[in-house]
């Protein structure tokens, strides 16, 4: 998984066979016990794995009450077919989260960063 995400650095759990799969997340309800892959067309269940993220090196994140942390609290939910290896980040549970799909360039040193889209 990334090393860094959005360029904080990001710990993850390791793989494991999912129970339930929460892709939808705040988007509504699937069943939970059964996901297919759009890439594949694998059905069943997916790996899983938590990621967390922290602030970059030098920087805090206030906490409450005037507490500083070198946790930002950010948490990432990671989903991935067990037949393609493809991986879909939801990087919350709130109605804001964003569901991410990773490839081949968030593996870099560098980590995970939003596509930036320009004008020319």
């Amino acid at each position: 998984m990334p090393a860094f995400w959005d360029g904080r650095p990001a710990e993850w759990t390791p793989w494991e066979m999912a129970d339930t799969v929460w892709l939808c997340g705040p988007r509504g309800s699937v069943d939970p016990d059964w996901q297919t892959c759009p890439a594949c067309g694998y059905e069943g269940h997916w790996w899983t794995c938590r990621g967390a993220v922290y602030a970059a090196p030098g920087e805090l994140a206030e906490i409450g009450r005037g507490c500083l942390a070198r946790h930002l609290g950010a948490a990432l939910f990671a989903d991935r077919c067990p037949r393609c290896a493809k991986t879909i980040v939801l990087d919350g549970l709130d109605k804001d989260a964003q569901e991410w799909e990773l490839d081949a360039s968030d593996y870099g040193a560098d980590g995970s960063w939003p596509i930036q889209q320009t004008l020319w």
